[in-house]
């Protein structure tokens, strides 16, 4: 697959023009599901009452144990929430659960949500018994379309028969109908492919060339599978010293193909250690210099800024962000 020099501005500019949502801040008793939500949104104390309450006996509460330890930052513990919301997912539903990785996000409890989505979503397609349609349209906005990444990526993760996958996983995603639905299809597909453990780099590129003709579309499903390389990565809940010496080593599968699609492994490794510092700039910054390479190193940093734009993690004010970045 050709990749234009341009793909990181090209796909990020429609990225957050036509596809990304904003998170809604929940503020009512929605009383299909039983879940009671303040109305005011005071700041969260998550080992306090004020956090989501399931109205039943057993009221689903985050795990003590996670609510001691950081969630983002250089001592990661992504993997310890899973179970919670793999119990929001099974108890209540899909919407329930990302209503509260929102909620997460916008008490600024972690600054970026959107591994719990992909948790969420994974959950949520085994729930409907691996009927995809069903899982991926019961999914929510936000988290960065988390969930609707998660049900793509555990779906095509979990195909035992490879041969003719190209032109399964194209039928799948033009079934939704939308652009937008399309878009979290197609990226998702793309974490699949990634996933997939039997299925070798060059084929899951190829398998991306599907949904051609065309640039736009091969190039929404190789950014899912080279962020899936990522976040391979950051549900290891590693230390950062043995993070460090995995750095080198992130987007060497991809360095003897195509310029563009090499951008796109780093951009993700850029985006990826900003989840993993929590979004501190200048940490990240220094975990970018364990790259092999000076070309690799600068565009690292340099792709900071997009992603922070992006993504618009909690702990960063977006306008005076860009209005710094203006002035130098």
């Amino acid at each position: 697959m050709k990749l234009t020099k341009n793909y990181l501005s090209k796909y990020h500019i429609k990225r957050i023009l036509l596809f990304i949502l904003p998170a809604t801040v929940i503020a009512a008793i929605v009383l299909e599901i039983g879940i009671l939500l303040p109305g005011q949104m005071p700041s969260l104390n998550l080992a306090s009452v004020d956090i989501l309450k399931i109205s039943a006996p057993d009221p689903l509460e985050p795990p003590q144990e996670c609510l001691d330890k950081p969630v983002d930052g250089f001592s990661t513990s992504w993997t310890c929430f899973k179970s919670y919301f793999e119990r929001i997912t099974n108890e209540v539903s899909a919407n329930a659960a990302m209503a509260e990785a929102r909620r997460f996000k916008a008490q600024k409890a972690v600054s970026d949500c959107h591994l719990f989505g992909h948790y969420i979503g994974e959950t949520n397609l085994e729930k409907h018994n691996f009927d995809m349609g069903e899982a991926f349209s019961s999914c929510a906005p936000g988290c960065s379309d988390g969930c609707f990444h998660g049900v793509m990526e555990r779906y095509i993760r979990g195909e035992e028969d490879l041969s003719g996958i190209a032109s399964k996983i194209k039928n799948v995603c033009d079934s939704p109908g939308t652009d937008p639905d399309k878009f979290r299809c197609v990226h998702g597909v793309g974490h699949g492919l990634l996933a997939h453990k039997h299925l070798p780099l060059q084929d899951a590129i190829n398998a991306c060339d599907a949904f051609g003709p065309g640039w736009w579309w091969p190039h929404v499903c190789m950014g899912g599978l080279t962020m899936e390389n990522m976040d391979q990565y950051l549900l290891l809940d590693l230390d950062e010293d043995t993070l460090i010496k995995f750095i080198p080593q992130m987007c060497a599968p991809f360095e003897s193909l195509e310029p563009g699609i090499m951008d796109s492994c780093i951009y993700h490794v850029s985006l990826g250690l900003l989840y993993y510092t929590g979004y501190d700039i200048e940490h990240t910054e220094e975990l970018c210099k364990e790259l092999s390479k000076r070309e690799y190193i600068d565009n690292c940093k340099e792709d900071i800024s997009t992603a922070v734009e992006v993504e618009k993690p909690s702990n960063i004010d977006i306008e005076k962000f860009i209005e710094n970045r203006e002035v130098f």
